[in-house]
């Protein structure tokens, strides 16, 4: 079973953080929202008896601003001020492996079902964002996807790891944006069901196959 998180308060911010986590924080854990705050530290609340289960002492200047469980309940993802990523065992409440640098102040959306860590990442444009994909492991971004700004709404990643809902603005209807490799060779091969052009064989790096790219019906 998940617990709630709370994060202890704390004032050394500087004025980008301060800016960051002015707006609510929020948790869905276990079919809820839950109420975030930040701080130095992250105090890990059992919901059914209320009671405080333990706490994640972050490491200094790893101050949390955002955090969030994966799907299975027994990680936690944790932003720092430092602009780093940790995984966190909640059961042994220990860090697993090295905090991941990131470029900037995001919103931690979940780990998908291929393992990437999701991201929501500005971008130059202003009220514009990205869903970003990073390789935990490697420690480096494997990708990102612009999102347009009819969908300004974002939810964390699906219970099985496989899309993000976006809610619209102006009376469109919200959708569930795939995330997984699979889900976007499928989506692709409906419109592209075709081979590579020359002009795309000279796009692809050394090493990759140059054939039909969408498999035979």
């Amino acid at each position: 079973m998940s617990q709630a998180i709370r994060i202890a308060e704390f004032e050394d911010l500087s004025p980008a953080v301060r800016a960051f986590i002015s707006k609510p924080r929020r948790l869905y854990i276990n079919g809820e929202w839950v109420d975030g705050h930040s701080g130095k530290e992250i105090e890990l609340w059992n919901p059914v008896t209320g009671k405080q289960d333990g706490i994640l002492q972050t490491p200094v200047g790893q101050t949390p601003v955002d955090v969030r469980y994966d799907r299975t309940g027994t990680r936690l993802l944790v932003l720092g001020n430092d602009l780093t990523v940790q995984i966190w065992d909640v059961d042994r409440r220990k860090p697993v492996g090295r905090p991941i640098p990131v470029p900037s102040l995001s919103d931690v959306q979940g780990l998908d079902a291929d393992g990437y860590l999701v991201l929501v990442e500005p971008t130059e444009v202003t009220d514009a964002f990205q869903l970003a994909f990073w390789d935990m492991a490697a420690g480096r971004q494997s990708g990102a996807v612009r999102l347009s700004t009819t969908y300004p709404g974002i939810y964390p990643v699906s219970d099985d790891g496989t899309h993000v809902r976006l809610t619209a603005k102006g009376g469109a209807l919200p959708i569930a944006f795939p995330l997984t490799a699979a889900q976007w060779v499928e989506q692709l091969c409906r419109f592209t069901d075709r081979p590579f052009s020359a002009e795309e064989q000279g796009l692809l790096p050394p090493g990759v196959g140059v054939e039909q790219p969408c498999p035979p019906h």
